[in-house]
C-alpha cells in the first residue's frame, strides 16, 4: 500500500486538516524535476538513470521546502495544544478519582449506589481518554512518517541530499517529534487505572484500555466490503426475479394483500433507515464529526459506515426472501404471509443470536440501550437513549405494521374481514401501541428533569411529547363513537 493510501486510511477524520499533506507535496516533487525524471528507471537501466543529470527548478525547490516547514510548523502548533489539552483533562480526571476513593475510604459513605456508578463511569471516561492519547501518538508517527518519506522521495528523484539534511536537522528536532510527554500521559493513565479503579488487576485494566490495531481494522474493511457487495448483488437479482414473479401471477391470486404488505413495509422500513444510518455516518466521517464520542459509543468496537452498509444489505436479503416467498407462494403452494413471518423470523434470529457473529457486541450493547430507552423512567438518560427514542418516533408506523401483522396471525386467519378489525381500536390495543413512542421521550424527559431539576427545556419537552397522547386518545374514542373503521389511517397520518 502507498503511504498516501496508508495516511488516508488511518488518520482522524476530525484532525483531517492538520496532517502532513502528502500529495501535494509529491506532485510540487514531480513538477519540480519534471515528466522523464519522476517517470520510474526500465529494469536494467538503473544504473543510467543514476548518472543521469537532472535539471531541478530551482523556484519549485525553494517553494517545495517552504511549504514543508510551514506544514512542519503548523503540525508542531496542533500537536502543542493537543498535548496540553490531553495533559490538563488528566489532571481533572485524576482530581475526580482522588475524590471518589476519599468518598470510597469514608466509612459513612451513604450512596454506596451511586459511587459504583461514578467508578463506572470514570473507567469509561479513562478509557475513552486513553484512545485519545493513541490517536495523539498514532498522529505523531504518521506525520512523522510522512516527512521521511516525502523528503527522501526528494533526495532520490532530484538527486540530492537536501532532503536527508532537512530531516536529520530540522523534522527530527521538532516540537511534535520531540516531546516524549504523551508517552508519560499514557503511563500516568495506566497507573490510575490499575491502582486505583481496577484494585491493583493489572490484566483487567488493560483490558479495558486496549486500543485495537489501526491496521487489522483496515484489513477487517475488506471482507465486510466484499460481503456488503455480495449481499447488495443479490438484493438486485432479487428485484429482478420478485418482479417477474409479481409480473407472472395471476391478479386473482392475491389474497390478504394488506397485513402481509403492511408485515413486509417493516422490514422495507427499517432497510432504508440502516442505509440512511450508513451515509450519515460516512458523511459525519469526511466531515470530522466524531460520532463515536457523541453517541457514547464503546470506542473499540463500534460498526464504521462500510459495516453499516453490510447489516443494511443484510436486513435488504431478509426482505426479499419475504418478498419471495410471498409473491410465489401461488406456485409453491403456501399461504401468502409466509413470507413476512419468515423475514420477521430471521430478523429476530440476527438480533438474538447467541454466537459471536453478526457483530454480537454491537447487539448486546443496542438491546441494552432498548432496555434503557423501554424502562426510561428507571435509568439515567444518555444521549444515545434519547437519539434513539427520537427515532422510534419516526419510525411509528413501525410499531402499528407490527401489531397489525401480529394481530392478523393470532386473529386474522380464523375470522374473515380481519384487516378492517386489526386496523380498529375495538380491542384498545391499537391505541397503546401507537402511544408507545411518545411514551419513551416523554418518560425520559420526565427523569431528565428529576435528575437536573432544569424545567427548561425537559418539562417542555415533555409536554411537547403528551400533545401526542391527545391526539391518540381523542382520534380512538372518535373513530369508536363514529364506528368509522379509518383508525389505522388516521393515527399512521397524524404520527
Amino acid at each position: 500500500m502507498r503511504f498516501a493510501q496508508h495516511l488516508s486510511s488511518h488518520l482522524t477524520p476530525e484532525w483531517r486538516k492538520n496532517y502532513i499533506r502528502y500529495d501535494e507535496l509529491k506532485k510540487m516533487i514531480y513538477r519540480m524535476v519534471g515528466e522523464s525524471a519522476a517517470k520510474p528507471a526500465e529494469k536494467g537501466n538503473e544504473e543510467d538513470a543514476d548518472r543521469k543529470q537532472v535539471h531541478v527548478d530551482a523556484a519549485l525547490e525553494e517553494q517545495f521546502f517552504r511549504d514543508i516547514q510551514q506544514q512542519l510548523n503548523g503540525i508542531d502548533s496542533f500537536y502543542h495544544a493537543r498535548e496540553a489539552e490531553l495533559a490538563h483533562h488528566l489532571r481533572e480526571l485524576e482530581g475526580e478519582v482522588d475524590v471518589l476513593m476519599a468518598m470510597l475510604a469514608n466509612k459513612r459513605t451513604q450512596n454506596l449506589r451511586s459511587s459504583k456508578r461514578k467508578r463506572e463511569s470514570l473507567k469509561l471516561a479513562l478509557s475513552e481518554y486513553y484512545l485519545n492519547l493513541a490517536l495523539l501518538q498514532n498522529y505523531q508517527q504518521l506525520n512523522h512518517t510522512g516527512f521521511r518519506k516525502i523528503l527522501k522521495k526528494f533526495d532520490k528523484l532530484a538527486r540530492s541530499k537536501r532532503g536527508g539534511r532537512f530531516h536529520k536537522e530540522v523534522v527530527c528536532k521538532s516540537t511534535f517529534w520531540v516531546s516524549k510527554q504523551i508517552d508519560d500521559l499514557i503511563l500516568q493513565t495506566e497507573t490510575i487505572m490499575i491502582d486505583k479503579l481496577e484494585d491493583g488487576q493489572r490484566r483487567k485494566a488493560m483490558n479495558r484500555l486496549r486500543v485495537p490495531p489501526l491496521e487489522s481494522r483496515s484489513q477487517r474493511s475488506h471482507w465486510v466490503t466484499l460481503r456488503a457487495g455480495l449481499f447488495m448483488g443479490i438484493i438486485l437479482v432479487s428485484v429482478i426475479v420478485v418482479g417477474v414473479g409479481v409480473f407472472y401471477r395471476p391478479s386473482d391470486s392475491w389474497d390478504n394483500l394488506t397485513p402481509i404488505l403492511r408485515g413486509l413495509r417493516v422490514g422495507f422500513i427499517v432497510t432504508i433507515w440502516f442505509y440512511a444510518f450508513a451515509i450519515n455516518t460516512y458523511g459525519w466521517r469526511r466531515g470530522g464529526v466524531n460520532n463515536v464520542l457523541i453517541f457514547e459509543f464503546d470506542p473499540r468496537n463500534f460498526l464504521n459506515f462500510v459495516q453499516l452498509f453490510e447489516v443494511a444489505s443484510l436486513l435488504g436479503v431478509f426482505l426479499f426472501i419475504g418478498l419471495f416467498l410471498f409473491v410465489f407462494s401461488y406456485w409453491l403452494g403456501i399461504p401468502g404471509w409466509v413470507g413476512p413471518l419468515v423475514m420477521f423470523g430471521l430478523l429476530f434470529l440476527a438480533f438474538v443470536l447467541p454466537l459471536p457473529l453478526l457483530y454480537s457486541r454491537s447487539r448486546i450493547w443496542l438491546g441494552k440501550e432498548l432496555v434503557r430507552v423501554i424502562l426510561a423512567p428507571f435509568f439515567a438518560v444518555t444521549f444515545s437513549d434519547f437519539w434513539i427514542a427520537d427515532q422510534f418516533n419516526s419510525l411509528a408506523v413501525v410499531f402499528l405494521d407490527i401489531e397489525f401483522f401480529l394481530c392478523f396471525m393470532f386473529y386474522g386467519l380464523h375470522s374473515p374481514g380481519s384487516a378492517i378489525q386489526c386496523g380498529s381500536v375495538t380491542y384498545g390495543l391499537r391505541s397503546v401501541v401507537a402511544a408507545l413512542p411518545a411514551w419513551f421521550r416523554f418518560a425520559q424527559c420526565l427523569r431528565r428533569y428529576r435528575d437536573t431539576r432544569l424545567w427548561f427545556p425537559h418539562l417542555v419537552n415533555a409536554g411537547k411529547y403528551s400533545t401526542s397522547f391527545f391526539v391518540i386518545f381523542f382520534s380512538s374514542l372518535a373513530a369508536g363513537l363514529r364506528g368509522e373503521e379509518q383508525y389505522l389511517l388516521s393515527i399512521e397520518c397524524l404520527m
